[in-house]
């Protein structure tokens, strides 16, 4: 019996998109798989490895917008879950936005969680 589990939210940084965008691949890169970048749509879509032997890895959409402030980035993910595993789409949003924080080019920018 499978479930799947799918966790929507925001975060701004204060940053240009554009660099924001460049950190976003990097931590597909490092966590799973960068599957897709559009410029027209502002999106990236990839994949982080859950190492959850009864589902599957966890799929994130990123939509990257500007802000006054800065950079908005919308992620929509989502995971099939097994029976006995909970939560891998929000574990792998956690681990995402940690390694999205500590990119250098990041460094002292401010990501806020917001509502979809």
């Amino acid at each position: 019996m499978f479930k799947t589990s799918d966790v929507p939210t925001a975060y701004e940084f204060n940053a240009e998109p554009a660099i924001v965008a460049e950190a976003c691949c990097s931590a597909f890169e490092q966590l799973g798989d960068l599957r897709n970048v559009s410029r027209e749509t502002g999106t990236i879509q990839g994949q982080v490895l859950t190492w959850n032997p009864f589902g599957t890895d966890a799929e994130l959409l990123l939509t990257i917008s500007r802000t006054r402030a800065g950079t908005r980035v919308a992620v929509q993910s989502s995971a099939i879950e097994g029976v006995v595993s909970d939560s891998s789409a929000q574990k792998a949003v956690a681990r995402f936005i940690e390694t999205l924080s500590q990119d250098t080019r990041l460094a002292g920018k401010t990501a806020q969680p917001h509502g979809v």
